[in-house]
């Protein structure tokens, strides 16, 4: 199914590469766009998943995760 997304998508992901191409001065493909898409997809979803256990927050001010040492140390081992 992420494939046929993919090619859903396309024409706007041809139409974000050539506005950052024309903004960056720099060849931008819709697979880039694509890409990216995929990679910002994943942080996100491991965002979500860490902010769901317990004693996991997120800090509206700073914009990024926050957790005390204890369950940061638990969740690494």
């Amino acid at each position: 199914m992420e494939k046929n997304m993919g090619s859903l998508f396309q024409p706007v992901y041809t139409k974000a590469a050539d506005a950052v191409s024309e903004f960056c001065k720099q060849l931008c493909t819709s697979d880039n766009v694509d890409s990216h898409i995929k990679t910002v997809k994943k942080k996100y979803a491991r965002i979500v998943t860490l902010r769901s256990k317990s004693g996991w927050g997120w800090d509206d001010d700073l914009k990024m995760i926050k957790v005390n040492k204890d369950d940061a140390v638990e969740f690494i081992e």
